[in-house]
Parts: C-alpha cells; structure tokens; sequence
C-alpha cells in the first residue's frame, strides 16, 4: 500500500471490498488464523485511508482472537494495524498497548523493519498522551535503526524532528 501504484491498489480493494469481506469472513469460519491475521493486518491501511475504521478494527479483533501463542509476522501485523485504527479511534491508550504486543513480537520474529515501525507508532501513541520524553525516546531508537536498514522508506518525516 506505498509506493508510486499504492493509490491504484487501494481504490481498487474500494471496488472489491465486498469481495474482501467475503475472504475474511472465509478465513475466520475456516479457523486459519495465519491468513486472517495477514490479510486483515494488510487491509489496516485500507480501512484508514476509505474510513472503515469501525469495520477494520471489528474483522481485526476477531482474527486476533484466533491467533496462536507462536509469534508470527501475521500476528505483529495485525497488532500494528489495530493500534493505528485505535490511534484514528482516539484511544492512545489502547494504541499503545497493540503497538507493545507488535514490537515484542517484531523482536521475536528479528524483523527489524517492523521493529523500527512498531517504536515509530510508540512515539506517536506516546505523543498523543502528551509524553513527549518518552516519544523522543521511541523515535530516537527508530531513527537510528531504520538508519541501519536497506529499505528506509515508511519513517515519518515529523518523527525526525523529534528524533534530533
């Protein structure tokens, strides 16, 4: 959902959404709670961007319900993807603690780019309880690893400055 076709991709999940539904739904009845976890962790940006954020957060609430105690990458990403829609919800509180449950699991797993989005959005849920020492500190440490990546795209510009 980034980059130059991001756009196309998105309006064109607008236009299968009902499709999507039906695919998620799928994955829950069937109980495979990897694809659910995946697909429904995939869709957060989606649901932001059109303004489903009530929908995403209920279809991401009952694949993380059939997750396992094994960290998975569709674990961290749908963990990711609820915080955010907590964060547009308003509830920081809740945000953070999804953004908590992903980067343990990012650690886990040793995917760094995740590692450094998941302390990214601790600043910014830190940054809206008006914790402005502590989202230093988590955007601290995501700067300086997203520093060490290949891939540095997806760091928020306006974490910089607080970063520095």
């Amino acid at each position: 959902m980034r980059g130059s076709q991001a756009n196309a991709y998105v309006a064109q999940l607008e236009t299968e959404h009902n499709n999507v539904r039906a695919a998620l739904a799928w994955t829950l009845a069937t109980d495979n709670a990897e694809t659910a976890l995946r697909l429904s962790g995939s869709l957060g940006r989606f649901w932001l961007i059109y303004g489903h954020v009530r929908e995403g957060k209920t279809w991401l609430a009952k694949a993380l319900a059939l997750g396992t105690n094994t960290p998975s990458p569709g674990q961290a990403k749908a963990r990711m993807a609820a915080g955010e829609l907590e964060s547009v919800l308003g509830d920081a509180h809740a945000a953070q603690t999804l953004f908590e449950q992903s980067l343990h699991l990012y650690r886990a797993i040793n995917d760094r780019q995740g590692v450094a989005w998941a302390l990214s959005m601790l600043g910014d849920a830190f940054y809206a309880q008006n914790a402005y020492a502590q989202a230093r500190a988590f955007y601290q440490q995501s700067l300086v690893l997203y520093q060490t990546l290949t891939d540095k795209g997806g760091w928020p510009i306006y974490a910089h400055a607080w970063a520095g």
